[in-house]
This record gives structure tokens, sequence and C-alpha cells, in this order.
């Protein structure tokens, strides 16, 4: 009887912390205040977040120049406050711009 007593209490405290772990992880408010745009001559595009904590990552849409394909690029994960680029190369041109962000 005092095992399975025993038992139950450690399945209820291990159960009380895995449910609180969520919640204090994410304290911090998600990454906001973003923007995003082309880069001049529209070689690529660009991604900024103002607030919060997180990461953001630029997303380009590129069509090469003489119109025979396009593609996707996505610039790197950079913290809130840092600029994210996504390149087209040469010969592309960036036709769409958005971004992404994580937490």
């Amino acid at each position: 009887m005092k095992k399975t007593i025993l038992g139950a209490l450690v399945t209820v405290a291990a159960g009380a912390v895995v449910s609180i772990t969520p919640t204090a992880a994410h304290a911090e408010p998600w990454p906001s205040g973003c923007k995003d745009g082309y880069m001049s001559p529209r070689v690529g595009t660009w991604a900024r977040c103002a607030s919060g904590a997180g990461y953001v990552r630029a997303i380009a849409k590129c069509h090469q120049r003489d119109g025979s394909g396009q593609k996707t690029v996505y610039g790197p994960w950079k913290w809130v406050g840092k600029t994210s680029r996504a390149m087209c190369g040469p010969n592309w041109i960036a036709v769409g711009h958005t971004h992404t962000i994580k937490h």
C-alpha cells in the first residue's frame, strides 16, 4: 500500500513539473515590429524585428533576369535587432519579399 501511494505521489509531482515548464520557457514576448523589403537594386531582400525575443529570417522570391527560372532564397536566422538578408545571386532579381520569425 505504501509503495502504491508513493508511486502515485511521484507521478503527480512529475506531471506538475512538466506542465509548468512550457509556460516558463516562453515568458519573453515573441519578436514584434518586424519589417521586410527589397534591397536596392532588387538583388535580394532584408528583414528585421524591432523588439521581443527570438529570431527573424528574410525570404526572397527570385526570377532569372531572362525569365528562364525562379527560386526562393532564405537568409540566415538573425536575433531581434539584427538584419537578415536573402540574396538572389548574379543574373537574378528579387520579385517578392517576406519574412518568418521563431522564438
